[in-house]
């Protein structure tokens, strides 16, 4: 049985050919894609065509080895930094500070510095026209009764700020750093800290100019 399975497998049939015929004669048993002579005993054995075999699989690419795109969307452009935007006042002694809100300082002036007194200095403060300091605002100069005690007195006064467009913005930024910056040289341990910092926050609002 066995040696007629290898006959069969070794058997050169024509393509296609889904039948064969067993031959059994004195010298065996043959296998033929005809008929069997009229001598030898016949069957036959039906085959079936083998599936086609299935493609190949596609090679694998190593991703090292494929070119690097030269095509890549370009970065999208880093947001722009807003120029400094706060509102710089003016103080009654002529000197300019910051103010993020809008709002001045508020300081007592004698009333004879205001337009609306109509009195000087030294009408205010009597004869000689000797001023006050700090600790004796408590006390108001003593005028003569005939003069008018309004412009002796002290009132609050507010100092007027302005929005700062961006160029006066920087302009005043980069004086303050080149003050603070020169004051640093010449610092002493003691005032450095304060400084430092003052200094690292002018030059990240000037980051915007």
């Amino acid at each position: 049985m066995i040696r007629a399975v290898l006959l069969l497998a070794c058997f050169p049939f024509a393509a296609g050919a889904t039948d064969v015929y067993r031959c059994t004669g004195p010298d065996g048993v043959s296998y033929q894609d005809k008929p069997c002579a009229d001598a030898k005993e016949q069957s036959v054995v039906h085959l079936v065509d083998a599936p086609p075999a299935a493609p190949a699989p596609p090679p694998t690419v190593d991703d090292d080895a494929l070119p690097a795109a030269t095509d890549a969307a370009p970065a999208p452009p880093l947001p722009a930094i807003p120029p400094p935007s706060f509102y710089l006042c003016i103080a009654h002694d002529g000197s300019r500070y910051v103010s993020d809100d809008g709002i001045g300082r508020r300081s007592l002036v004698p009333y004879a510095m205001l337009a609306d007194s109509g009195k000087s200095l030294a009408q205010a403060y009597g004869p000689g026209g000797i001023g006050v300091s700090a600790p004796e605002l408590q006390h108001p100069p003593t005028v003569p009764t005939h003069a008018d005690p309004l412009g002796a007195s002290y009132v609050w006064v507010v100092d007027a700020c302005h929005h700062a467009e961006p160029a006066e913005a920087c302009a005043y930024l980069r004086g303050e750093l080149d003050t603070v910056t020169g004051k640093l040289r010449r610092a002493f341990s003691d005032t450095q800290a304060q400084l430092k910092q003052d200094q690292a926050q002018l030059r990240e609002r000037l980051r915007g100019c």
